[in-house]
């Protein structure tokens, strides 16, 4: 039996490919599953809810967007919000989403970064100053990223807003529809292999 199982455990992973591991519209308010952190410490353009700051969705996605809005009101800000764990297996991997990022004399960044150590350390996947769709309007813009560097382990995916010059006044930055496609960690499919193979030795 034991030989079997774990014939059944090397299948699984064998033949695993990738699927969507996690997903966010940020349609049930706020900043969804995302946790909030005020970088700055200040409280100044933080990513809410795009209502909090009298915004459309303008990434393109529908529904709510997470929204960061430095032309709001003025003051020093860095903000970064950031997914719960998400274990990936190893093979494949990426994350997309769809943004609209206005950026004022290429002054603050917008950035992806991603953490394997329960976000303490943070490692930079993508990052620009560029502006992206419409200035307060559609169209939005799409991004993909592979993480496959990084496959085989927990990770945190971050999105974050900052301006290291003072004086902040800057315009904003949209983000929905995340998604993280990845060879599903291995226990789910192993154990569904198991469990198929127990069913089915009781029934004889």
């Amino acid at each position: 039996m034991k030989k079997i199982a774990a014939l059944v455990l090397l299948a699984a992973a064998g033949t695993a490919s990738a699927a969507v591991v996690f997903s966010e519209d940020f349609n049930s308010g706020g900043t969804g599953s995302f946790a909030v952190a005020d970088l700055q410490g200040g409280g100044f353009a933080l990513w809410s809810d795009m209502s909090a700051y009298g915004m459309g969705n303008w990434t393109g996605g529908s529904g709510n967007a997470a929204s960061a809005n430095s032309d709001f009101r003025a003051g020093e800000y860095n903000t970064r919000m950031s997914s719960p764990g998400i274990a990936i297996g190893v093979g494949p991997a990426s994350v997309s989403f769809n943004y609209n990022y206005q950026n004022f004399a290429f002054l603050d960044t917008f950035a992806v970064e991603i953490s394997t150590d329960g976000m303490s350390t943070w490692h930079t996947l993508w990052s620009t100053q560029a502006d992206t769709g419409g200035f307060g309007s559609l169209p939005g813009a799409s991004q993909t990223i592979d993480i496959t560097a990084y496959s085989g382990n927990t990770v945190n995916i971050g999105f974050h807003y900052y301006d290291p010059n003072t004086g902040d006044w800057d315009w904003y930055v949209q983000v929905d529809d995340v998604v993280v496609d990845a060879v599903p960690a291995p226990g789910a499919a192993a154990l569904l292999g198991l469990g198929g193979l127990l069913a089915a030795r009781r029934r004889r």
